[in-house]
């Protein structure tokens, strides 16, 4: 009997070219055959990449995984997301039963796909909750991870660039999600020095950018724009309420419009605002600056949250 992991990628990849397409039994038991003959452990790190990065850039890339899935090879492709399918949600708040975690992560993904978002948004949309499932010692990544949010699924991260080679650049968007989305769910616990810090690595404005090219958005409407969509695949309702986002939009506009003061000669710009004419001076080279940020925060969370909070949408589920 012969057969290649080539093949049995091939066959899952044809799952994920349509929503109407369907692997017949016949392919399932001989994709089942593969598995156990090891054919996906004798794929190389770079063939293991190319072919998860096809699969997150196919039309329908629900089906790749859920073929792989059919035939139990995901466990030996991807079993970090084929542990979240056992990991449970708490209850959404709808008539429906809560999904598990690696259904709401199929759900983002086709999402992305049919919007035509870009690999980087799909990596993130896939992988971001990676080591939160349940361990052998029967302990859950997320209570681990109190302490050091973003750590195990870093790690986690790690571990499969090890087994897979993957385009680094456009994985830097997954590691901010994995370091940000729950100071992004809950509003970084309503702290103006911890809100700050969020809003300085992701979300201040760019006031130079290289001449004759548009404007790119800061990382943290690309990171909300996520969190929505799994907002929307865990409720089960497209366009539900994310009150997140329009909090930390004000809270973006509100940090922005603190008049900055004009840098001196030699003074080095803020590397997060990039230099040359035009860039933000340092806000650590301007403690009276910093401050009136924090005194604008601090404004904003004590005065205006509290009221908020009387009468809360729904959130998203916390891990």
């Amino acid at each position: 009997m012969t057969g290649t992991g080539q093949d049995l990628i091939r066959l899952s990849l044809a799952a994920a070219q349509t929503q109407a397409t369907c692997l017949d039994a016949q392919d399932l038991a001989w994709m089942s055959c593969l598995v156990q003959m090891n054919r996906l452990e004798q794929l190389s790190p770079g063939q293991r990449g190319q072919s998860l990065c096809r699969a997150l850039m196919a039309p329908y890339p629900r089906g790749f995984f859920e073929a792989l899935r059919a035939c139990g090879g995901l466990k030996r492709f991807l079993p970090e997301l084929d542990l979240l399918f056992s990991q449970a949600l708490p209850d959404s708040g709808t008539a429906t039963a809560a999904p598990n975690a690696g259904e709401v992560q199929l759900r983002v993904l086709g999402k992305l796909a049919a919007s035509g978002a870009p690999l980087e948004q799909r990596l993130a949309g896939l992988l971001h909750r990676i080591g939160w499932a349940q361990t052998e010692g029967g302990q859950w990544g997320y209570r681990r991870l109190l302490a050091r949010p973003g750590e195990v699924a870093q790690a986690a991260l790690a571990a499969l660039c090890e087994r897979m080679d993957l385009p680094q650049a456009q994985l830097q968007l997954c590691r901010q999600l994995m370091q940000h989305r729950d100071p992004l769910l809950h509003l970084a616990d309503g702290e103006p020095e911890a809100v700050l810090q969020v809003l300085q690595a992701l979300g201040l404005p760019q006031q130079a950018h290289p001449p004759g090219q548009p404007r790119q958005p800061a990382p943290l409407t690309t990171l909300l724009h996520l969190c929505q969509l799994e907002h929307e695949a865990a409720t089960g309702r497209a366009g539900a309420r994310f009150v997140q986002a329009r909090w930390w939009q004000r809270m973006q506009a509100a940090v922005a419009a603190v008049p900055a003061p004009a840098a001196q000669p030699g003074e080095r710009p803020n590397a997060l605002s990039g230099a040359g004419s035009g860039a933000r001076p340092d806000p650590a080279w301007h403690p009276a600056w910093h401050q009136a940020q924090l005194a604008c925060l601090r404004q904003l969370l004590l005065h205006e949250l509290p009221a908020q909070a009387q009468h809360p949408p729904p959130s998203p589920p916390r891990r």
